[in-house]
């Protein structure tokens, strides 16, 4: 027995939170325990049938710069290479998109976040 350890489980409010923004609204807080940096955390989700992304959550709800917000994903662009390759991405300053035209890149940047890091999650693939 000396080689198995149970610990508290830091996810364990997942099993009680009834919606999808309840269930995200409990990762940031167990994440900002370690990493106190991070301030926001969102899901998308792609439609390969439109090539389309939309807002789906995001925690804090409240104050979020793209609720409501769907895409079509320009051939070439980053999320669209994220989408289809399955390539994380981190962005350490986003100032570098400061300049860029697409509306969502202006809302991250002019809410005033500093970094970002992207995951692409996939269902049944």
């Amino acid at each position: 027995m000396d080689n198995i350890v149970f610990r508290e489980d830091p996810l364990a409010e997942l099993k009680t939170a009834s919606t999808y923004q309840e269930k995200l609204a409990v990762v940031p807080s167990v994440l900002k325990k370690r990493w106190p940096g991070i301030d926001r955390i969102s899901i998308a989700i792609y439609d390969t049938k439109t090539q389309s992304l939309a807002t789906f959550l995001a925690s804090p709800y409240t104050g979020s710069p793209l609720r409501n917000y769907e895409v079509v994903l320009k051939d070439g662009s980053a999320l669209h290479k994220i989408a289809l390759d399955a390539t994380p991405r981190i962005v350490s300053d986003l100032r570098v998109f400061e300049d860029h035209d697409a509306t969502h890149s202006r809302a991250i940047v002019g809410h005033g976040f500093a970094s970002s890091y992207t995951h692409p999650m996939y269902h049944n693939r």
